[in-house]
């Protein structure tokens, strides 16, 4: 038997931000869960090299990079503007952060 090898720090950064946004998203903490995702999304785009530095990654950077911008413009309102999450909000963060993951980035 082999033992599994040690998760790398960006691994371990990804999963982390990942299942906690689910997490906070089932216990109803949808701030949270909002901000998680945007943490999870930069450090997906941070390790595909399309941003250099995920912890200083902006929702102006992303918007340069993604169509949908309506789950920023949330975003900034639930991060910097003091509006109240709500599950609708979670859901669509999911799915665009999802979209924007999938993408083939062109270097």
């Amino acid at each position: 038997h082999q033992a599994s090898p040690e998760p790398t720090a960006e691994k371990a950064r990804e999963v982390n931000h990942g299942s906690y946004a689910e997490q906070a998203a089932a216990r109803g903490d949808h701030e949270t869960a909002v901000r998680l995702l945007f943490l999870d999304g930069a450090d997906h785009l941070e390790r595909n090299k399309v941003v250099a530095n995920a912890a200083t990654t902006s929702t102006s950077t992303i918007r340069r990079l993604s169509t949908d911008t309506e789950f920023l413009d949330r975003f900034d309102e639930i991060a910097y503007g003091g509006s109240d999450a709500e599950s609708k909000d979670v859901s669509q963060a999911r799915m665009a952060w999802q979209r924007l993951k999938n993408r083939t980035w062109s270097r």
